[in-house]
């Protein structure tokens, strides 16, 4: 009984020292600075991107250390300063692999692409999120105009009705749109068109249906899409 009792005192000690060690790991970043095996020598990500590829050297650097350990426990806030040093132009960043004896951290970078230009001030990706580049870039998609509120660098554009701007967009070209309240004015180089947001969406399909089968795609017209199930189409003759 004694010699059981023993035992199970000297598994308790091996233990507490054991957890110990692991804490004093975890919350002391001195420790974790010390061990070879968790130093970032190299870097590999999934995209070109200069800024980018500055921004993260210089996050990993300055807030984590170049340590491997540091950054997994910390994932979450790697995300966030990588996210708003970018403008939000990086959606996500994944941690993909780690080589303990090379150094080598992979990382995979979710980037966001423009679908318009909002208020000529930012970017709006499909994914509603509101962004700018770490750097000035043209870009070639339509132009938004949106002042119903403020919107600023990373809010997330109401998703439904970016959805169905998006389609308009791509049904007609259109290279400039502007949204009061719930009704869109869009102009391109043969199309003129006005929507009411709260109509279904199909309506501007049916429409170009019917464009494409009696052979006007590639006239200048004007399409009122604001009647609950009627539609009106008026051709510019040149």
């Amino acid at each position: 009984m004694f010699l059981l009792r023993r035992k199970l005192i000297d598994t308790a000690t091996g233990l507490f020292v054991i957890g110990g060690f692991l804490i004093l790991i975890i919350y002391s970043p001195t420790v974790i600075l010390e061990i070879p095996f968790f130093k970032i020598s190299h870097l590999e990500i999934n995209v070109k991107d200069a800024a980018v590829k500055r921004i993260i050297k210089e996050t990993l650097n300055k807030n984590f250390s170049n340590n491997w350990l540091l950054l997994k426990i910390n994932g979450e806030e790697f995300n966030n300063l990588v996210e708003k040093r970018s403008k939000f132009y990086v959606e996500k960043v994944k941690i993909a692999d780690f080589n303990f004896l090379k150094g080598n951290l992979k990382l995979e970078i979710k980037l966001n692409n423009p679908v318009f230009v909002l208020n000529n001030n930012f970017f709006l990706a499909k994914n509603g999120r509101i962004f700018l580049y770490p750097y000035p870039k043209k870009v070639n998609v339509p132009i938004l105009i949106d002042t119903y509120q403020r919107w600023q660098v990373g809010q997330i554009y109401p998703k439904q009705v970016l959805k169905k701007l998006y389609i308009l967009d791509e049904l007609y070209s259109l290279k400039f749109l502007k949204k009061n309240h719930q009704i869109i004015r869009g102009r391109g180089i043969n199309y003129q068109i006005i929507f009411n947001l709260n109509s279904d969406i199909e309506k501007a399909f049916r429409v170009k249906r019917v464009l494409e089968r009696v052979g006007y795609i590639n006239q200048k017209i004007f399409i009122n899409l604001l009647g609950k199930k009627s539609f009106a189409v008026k051709i510019y003759k040149e």
